[in-house]
C-alpha cells in the first residue's frame, strides 16, 4: 500500500449507523465489527539522528512494504535538513530504506540515500519488486537524478545516473520504467524519454516519444500527446481532454484515442486510469455537470464500452476489473458488467474512507483511524476486519494475516490477525 495513508484521495462524508460492518449482499444481515487487536511488537521510533539530521527533525515515512517470504519489512522514510544555500526554496531531506525483521521487529539493515558531503534529497519514489529488491529515484539537490537498486540484505545492486526528473514504475516483466520529462517547446509541446532496465540495470530500450506518462502499468504506458497551453500568467497548463498514445514494452505505439472535448482525466478523487492483467485500459472521464464515465479498450485499442458512474463515485482495480464504491456500497464489476449483488458497508457519518491494494493483491478498506477491513477482491467477501487500540493507522501493509502499520512519531506496529 502507499504512504499517506491509503491513499486518501475520497475523503467523504457519509451516512450510516455507528457500526463498522460489511455485509455479504445488501440485503443480507449485517456481519459483526472487527476484531480488536493489540501488536504483537512495537518497534523504536524509526525517526533516529545521524550526523546528517538532528534530534527532533520533522520526519516522514513514505512507504512500508511486507515480503514475508524475507521475513522482513521494509520502511521507506525521509529526514528534512535545514536548506543553507538559499539558493532554492525547495526542502531538502535525506531518504533511508530500513529492513526490519519481520518477527522481532528489531533492524536488519539500513541504506541511506546520501552520499558523505553530497547533495540532498529534493523529490523520491520507490517501487518494490516481488523478490525484495528495491527501486528508489532521488533528485537531489545539486540538479542530479539517479536510480537505484537495492537487493534484500541491503547492499546496492547498481545505480544509474539519469538526465533530468524522472517517475519510476515496476513493469509487468520486472523491468523498470523511467520517464525524463522535458520542458515544453514554443508550441507546447513536450517530449519524454522512456527508458527500460532490466533486474540487472542492463538498458534494454531507450526512445523519446511525445507526451508525458499519465500511467505506466503491466504492460502498457500511456502519454498524455497533447500539447499544453500557456495560461496567462506564462504558465504551462496540461490539456484537460488530451490525446492518449498507449504503448507497449517494446516502446511501440499501438494506438491512440482522442478524449472528447470539455472532458477532463485529471480530476481530483480515485486513480482514474487501470491496466488490468490481460493488456485492457480502462480509462474515466469527468464530464460536465459532475457526470463521469468508464472508457474500456482492449489490449490491442477495440473500444470495448462505456459506462456511466456517478462523479462522486470511488473507483480501483481488481486484476480483471473494477469496483466503484458510491453511498455505501461497493458494486463489483468485470468487463462484461456488473458481477453478483452490491455490497453494503455500514459506518459512522463524517469519516473518512480510503481503500487501496495491499502487496499480497487484496483491498484494504479502512474507516476512521483505528478500523481496517482486508477484502477479496474477486468476491469482495470479508477475510480480515479489525480496530486497533490507543493507535491510528498509518502507512501500512497487509500480507499473509499480517498488517504492519506506521505512527506519526515513527514506530512500526505488527499486527497478527486471527485466521478463521
Amino acid at each position: 500500500m502507499k504512504s499517506s495513508k491509503y491513499s486518501k484521495w475520497a475523503s467523504l462524508v457519509l451516512t450510516g449507523v455507528l457500526s463498522l460492518t460489511l455485509s455479504a449482499h445488501a440485503s443480507a444481515a449485517a456481519a459483526q465489527p472487527g476484531t480488536t487487536m493489540k501488536p504483537s511488537w512495537t518497534s523504536p521510533s524509526l525517526f533516529t539522528p545521524t550526523v546528517l539530521v538532528k534530534s527532533g527533525s520533522e520526519a516522514v515515512i513514505h512507504d512500508v512494504k511486507a515480503f514475508p517470504d524475507k521475513k522482513l519489512v521494509y520502511v521507506y522514510m525521509g529526514q528534512n535538513v535545514p536548506n543553507t544555500t538559499g539558493k532554492t526554496k525547495q526542502e531538502w531531506s535525506v531518504d533511508t530504506l530500513k529492513a526490519l525483521d519481520a518477527n522481532t521487529g528489531k533492524l536488519k539493515w539500513e541504506y541511506v540515500f546520501h552520499e558523505s558531503k553530497g547533495p540532498y534529497t529534493i523529490t523520491s519514489k520507490a517501487v518494490f519488486g516481488s523478490s525484495g529488491t528495491s527501486y528508489v529515484y532521488q533528485a537531489f539537490s545539486d540538479k542530479t537524478y539517479k536510480l537505484y537498486s537495492v537487493n534484500s540484505a541491503g547492499q546496492l545492486n547498481w545505480m544509474q545516473k539519469l538526465t533530468g526528473p524522472s517517475n519510476i514504475s515496476l513493469m509487468k516483466d520486472g523491468s523498470v520504467l523511467t520517464s525524463t520529462t522535458g520542458v515544453p517547446n514554443a508550441k507546447g509541446v513536450v517530449k519524454s524519454v522512456l527508458t527500460l532496465y532490466n533486474s540487472s540495470g542492463k538498458q534494454l530500450l531507450s526512445q523519446q516519444v511525445q507526451g508525458s506518462v499519465i500511467t505506466a502499468q503491466g504492460e502498457r504506458i500511456v502519454m498524455a500527446a497533447s500539447p499544453m497551453s500557456r495560461a496567462s500568467n506564462g504558465t504551462w497548463l496540461e490539456k484537460s481532454n488530451p490525446r492518449l498514445e498507449v504503448y507497449d514494452l517494446s516502446l511501440k505505439q499501438l494506438y491512440a484515442y482522442q478524449t472528447p472535448a470539455g472532458s477532463n482525466i485529471y480530476g481530483e478523487g480515485s486513480p482514474g486510469q487501470f491496466v488490468l492483467n490481460d493488456g485492457t485500459f480502462i480509462i474515466r472521464i469527468h464530464l460536465a455537470d459532475n457526470q463521469n464515465k468508464l472508457l474500456a479498450f482492449g489490449p490491442e485499442g477495440k473500444p470495448l464500452w462505456g459506462r456511466s458512474i456517478p462523479g462522486s463515485a470511488y473507483t480501483e482495480a481488481t486484476a480483471s476489473g473494477y469496483i466503484v464504491y458510491e453511498n455505501g456500497k461497493f458494486t463489483l464489476y468485470d468487463l462484461a458488467g456488473q458481477v453478483g449483488d452490491p455490497h453494503t458497508f455500514l459506518d459512522a457519518a463524517g469519516e473518512t474512507f480510503g481503500i487501496s491494494r495491499t502487496s499480497d493483491g487484496n483491498l484494504s478498506f479502512s474507516m476512521k483511524e483505528d478500523q481496517m477491513y482486508i477484502l477479496n477482491p474477486k468476491t469482495l467477501q470479508t477475510i480480515h476486519g479489525f480496530s486497533i487500540t490507543d493507535l491510528n493507522l498509518g502507512t501500512n501493509d497487509y500480507a499473509a494475516h499480517t498488517v504492519y502499520s506506521s505512527s506519526e512519531d515513527g514506530k512500526l506496529f505488527k499486527f497478527v490477525l486471527p485466521v478463521k
